[in-house]
């Protein structure tokens, strides 16, 4: 098994939905991480659209406490698939 960062899932008491926090030790484990996640899915379109979900349901991703938004996960995923 292979961790990709520190996972903090927060239960609203009351509420049945559940925000998770990732935070990775650098830019390295993040992208490893979305590239896990692009192969879950069968086209990078379905992928950015999860991705974009992901963020809009509260979810959060850091590096090294640093907030990354959804334009930041989306640069950092396509400066690795042009190379």
């Amino acid at each position: 098994m292979v961790l990709y960062g520190k996972d903090i899932v927060v239960l609203f008491l009351g509420v049945t939905r559940l925000r998770i926090e990732k935070d990775f030790r650098n830019n390295h484990r993040l992208r490893e991480w979305l590239d896990t996640k692009s192969w879950e899915h069968e086209t990078e379109e379905e992928f950015y659209e999860w991705l974009e979900k992901f963020f809009e349901e509260g979810n959060r991703v850091s590096v090294k406490g640093a907030a990354c938004d959804l334009q930041d996960c989306i640069d950092l995923f396509e400066s690795d698939n042009d190379k």
